[in-house]
């Protein structure tokens, strides 16, 4: 808990801003042009949540109805990472504990 609570506290607003921009700044149509709109999407959903709230909810809401990835493990992550930062912690852990079925190299 004390590293979680350090590393929480080491985050600048500055490195989340710098994190966003980055991140909605990169050059997605020239690197893959008919996927350009989805790699955006994906690399949205895992930045931190602390800021642009109304912006993640748009991706996943995005994510799962435009690419039908509603048990995609990246948006779930996601889902669950902005409840955690919300301090919903009960919704969170009902994302995290979802019953998944175990690859079968995992057994």
């Amino acid at each position: 808990m004390a590293a979680a609570h350090s590393l929480l506290i080491s985050v600048t607003i500055d490195e989340l801003i710098s994190e966003w921009e980055f991140i909605q700044g990169l050059a997605y149509s020239s690197q893959t042009p008919q996927d350009a709109q989805f790699v955006q999407l994906i690399y949205t959903a895992r930045l931190r949540k602390y800021k642009h709230a109304t912006e993640h909810s748009l991706t996943r809401q995005r994510l799962v109805e435009e690419y039908g990835l509603g048990d995609n493990p990246d948006v779930l992550f996601s889902f669950a990472d902005s409840l955690y930062a919300n301090f919903q912690f009960a919704d969170c852990f009902t994302i995290t504990s979802r019953s998944r079925p175990r690859p079968s190299w995992d057994n």
